[in-house]
């Protein structure tokens, strides 16, 4: 049986993703830009940390751990050669810059990074009770967000600034945690808060408000990892697509599931070729070729794969 509903959103958040990555409609109209890939769209990431953490919970009562870490473990270390070709001159130009890339991830791959220490920081906290993780991913998210608009807006600068935030232990780790409560509470006979339509438009409606306010204060694009309403807004999305959709025995689903997969993990690779055709950053139709080009390279691996299984089966039978 597969959360179904959790497969569309995961799909959702990847095109999300991709929007963040292209500068969606920087090109045409910077406050749209600003209400979308540094607003809403950036609700993506934290909900995919709330995904794993809502999943956490059966890997550690399985003590699964270590074959969960080792996975994500070679996940990583796979895309990090397959995005070598953009970092590896560092090695020789500035060696320190090389190997804060190679252990923290190219460019989106941080987030495998991150959720591989995310794992290990809730593993030996799972013991403790709700109102104390509650309190720990609170307090942690609250610490990176007051650092990213202290950097944002000058008052905290930092060179690098988002290292220091955008990491396991201040977006990682709270959201893994969120996750994680979830999952324990449902497990424990508790009914979670039913969410309906009008709490999730609220709910972008704030995060977008946010983003809006940023935007009048700069008077230009300036990127915000981890908004105040994160902490909102990401909850409140997966409790809706995880109330709406039944549990149920599906392979579009799963498909469905690798696509989103797919396309988070190989768009920067389009979004690079488009970049080489000189095709303006911003533009909706960046966007659009990134997203379709994506989901058809992960189309081809889905046949491939099926075409090989297929001719599989027919050998085995034909013996």
């Amino acid at each position: 049986m597969r959360d179904v509903g959790l497969d569309y959103l995961k799909l959702i958040m990847s095109i999300m993703v991709v929007g963040i990555h292209v500068g969606f409609l920087s090109y045409h109209d910077h406050l749209l830009s600003s209400v979308f890939a540094q607003g809403l769209f950036r609700i993506a990431v934290p909900v995919f940390f709330i995904i794993n953490g809502f999943y956490l919970y059966e890997t550690f009562v399985n003590n699964k751990e270590s074959k969960v870490f080792s996975y994500l473990l070679g996940l990583f270390l796979i895309w990090q050669f397959v995005y070598s070709y953009f970092y590896i001159g560092l090695a020789a130009e500035n060696f320190g810059s090389f190997l804060l890339t190679f252990l923290m991830g190219y460019n989106h791959l941080w987030y495998i990074s991150a959720l591989i220490v995310g794992v290990v920081f809730v593993r030996f906290v799972s013991g403790f009770s709700t109102r104390r993780l509650a309190t720990i991913a609170l307090c942690l998210f609250v610490v990176g967000c007051f650092m990213q608009y202290g950097d944002v807006y000058g008052f905290i600068p930092f060179e690098s600034g988002y290292l220091y935030y955008r990491n396991a232990l201040f977006m990682a780790f709270p959201f893994l945690i969120i996750g994680f409560l979830f999952r324990r509470f449902e497990k424990q006979g508790g009914q979670l808060f039913q969410v309906t339509w009008l709490h999730l438009i609220a709910a972008c409606a704030l995060i977008m408000l946010e983003s809006v306010l940023n935007f009048q204060y700069h008077g230009e694009i300036k990127g915000y990892d981890i908004p105040f309403g994160l902490i909102v807004t990401a909850p409140i999305v997966f409790l809706f697509f995880y109330q709406k959709f039944p549990k149920r025995q599906s392979t579009l689903s799963k498909d469905i599931a690798t696509y989103s997969t797919g396309i988070y993990l190989i768009h920067p690779w389009f979004n690079y070729f488009i970049h080489t055709q000189n095709m303006p950053h911003g533009t909706l139709t960046k966007f659009i070729l990134s997203s379709c080009l994506s989901a058809l390279t992960v189309y081809l691996f889905l046949l491939c794969q099926k075409t090989i299984r297929s001719f599989a089966n027919t050998q085995e039978v034909a013996k």
